[in-house]
């Protein structure tokens, strides 16, 4: 499995030329002007506990099919009753089985903020999330410039969306903190060759100041895992497999919590 993320970039790239043609942006700020104001998933962790953002996932490349019985809505709804505090929805196509359509339906049957987990490589993604319906976007540092990754964050708050800038090491997490982004997520699993390894949180925590909000992601699995990011000051985790695989998810989640 070499260099994943470099042909999930590839393959996006390429889509997107032909989407932009299909789907003109200003389509896209059409219907952002009629949209509702977004909801904020900082705000949704800012609690005493670890935060679940749950994320409703069908497959991985590492992992192929993940959740056979795929009910996007459904399940969104169940994890929402069961505690958690945001929804991530994958919308990446090719690698991950996601679409956009899942996160726009989802959004108009919860009341927590919905999340855009897809690997965002051009400023038209951003205003495509918003005119769907997404609260916040997931940036991640490996996929970006510095300055692509400034211009992001920025755009994104400009849209009203909050960003989660997911960082891998202590490097990339000065890297996003130059670029301003006050949500940064630590990503356990290496997204070269997905090897997981959950006290990459615990190394990189390190290097985040107080007053940042910090989300764990990947590899959390149970009440051992929240645990220790309890421990280690974590304001959320962002869990999918572990739920997707359960046979029932809500249930895993409130037990996670």
């Amino acid at each position: 499995m070499k260099d994943i993320l470099a042909k999930i970039i590839n393959r996006k790239q390429k889509s997107l030329s032909a989407l932009k043609e299909r789907l003109h942006l200003r389509v896209l700020l059409k219907a952002i002007e009629t949209s509702p104001e977004p909801l904020s998933l900082s705000g949704a962790m800012k609690t005493k506990c670890v935060s679940i953002i749950a994320e409703v996932k069908k497959a991985s490349p590492s992992k192929g099919l993940i959740s056979k019985l795929f009910t996007p809505v459904e399940t969104a709804l169940e994890f929402e009753k069961n505690g958690a505090a945001a929804i991530s929805v994958l919308t990446e196509e090719n690698f991950f089985f996601g679409h956009l359509g899942y996160l726009s339906a989802i959004k108009g049957s919860v009341k927590i903020p919905v999340l855009r987990k897809d690997f965002i490589v051009d400023e038209y993604q951003l205003y495509e999330s918003r005119a769907a319906g997404a609260d916040a976007v997931l940036l991640i540092t490996a996929c970006l410039s510095t300055r692509e990754l400034r211009k992001f964050i920025k755009l994104s708050q400009r849209l009203c969306m909050d960003a989660l800038v997911e960082t891998r090491d202590t490097e990339e997490v000065l890297t996003a903190l130059d670029c301003g982004a006050n949500i940064i997520g630590i990503n356990n699993r290496n997204l070269r060759n997905f090897k997981v390894d959950i006290r990459t949180t615990g190394i990189v925590r390190k290097r985040i100041p107080p007053g940042i909000i910090t989300v764990s992601e990947s590899g959390i699995a149970s009440r051992a895992d929240m645990r220790y990011l309890s421990g280690l000051g974590i304001n959320g985790a962002l869990i999918g497999e572990t739920l997707m695989r359960s046979a029932a998810p809500g249930k895993k989640l409130r037990r996670l919590l």
